[in-house]
């Protein structure tokens, strides 16, 4: 089926938001297997990514078009079942379109509550938004069988995303399966000022 049809609704198309087209940039994980790699991410056919590493995992996400598209939406789908270490949680970064990725020792350890309050004193001091900060955290509950969908608290032109996927300290194994990642936005730069917050 059409991506669009599956994760844009109602609201999404009348504020003309549509799916971005993402490639997988890179992956610190490394691939289970051959039948696991990263690349199965960006395509919600049933095919899911097994990293290698035992730890957190980061993936960078890339606009294949070449005016940078303007981010709303984080879309995340753990495995439905079959697998051992479905995703539960991670933040998403915002990055600028060339560089390194961001120190990522004070996230390392956050949770939802953490990103929260985060962003609750940023609003109530009026801070603006660094680059390396997140820009959403998403949870996935354990018998979710659909994608779930986090706006983030920033918009800004980029044609580059960094999922940062959290291990659960709960699961059996060690890895991290993953069935899907994709970003909804604006695939025109002109619909919003840089570094808006929402």
């Amino acid at each position: 089926p059409d991506l669009s049809d599956t994760i844009l609704n109602g609201e999404d198309r009348n504020r003309r938001i549509s799916v971005i087209d993402m490639v997988v940039d890179s992956c610190d994980g490394g691939d289970f297997d051959s039948v696991h790699p990263c690349s199965n991410v960006t395509s919600l056919d049933g095919t899911v990514y097994c990293s290698q590493a035992p730890r957190n995992i980061n993936i960078v996400l890339l606009a294949e078009q070449v005016l940078a598209p303007i981010c709303t939406h984080i879309v995340v789908k753990a495995p439905s079942n079959g697998y051992t270490c479905p995703i539960k949680d991670g933040l998403v970064f915002l990055l600028p379109n060339e560089g390194r990725l961001p120190k990522l020792d004070d996230y390392l350890d956050m949770t939802k509550t953490d990103f929260e309050h985060m962003w609750k004193m940023k609003e109530r001091n009026a801070e603006k938004w660094r680059p390396d900060e997140p820009v959403a955290f998403f949870s996935i509950p354990s018998d979710c069988e659909t994608p779930i969908t986090e706006p983030l608290k920033v918009t800004c032109p980029t044609r580059r995303i960094l999922v940062h996927l959290l291990r659960s300290q709960s699961s059996m194994g060690e890895n991290i399966d993953v069935e899907f990642v994709a970003v909804k936005g604006y695939k025109g730069s002109a619909y919003f000022p840089q570094s808006q917050l929402v």
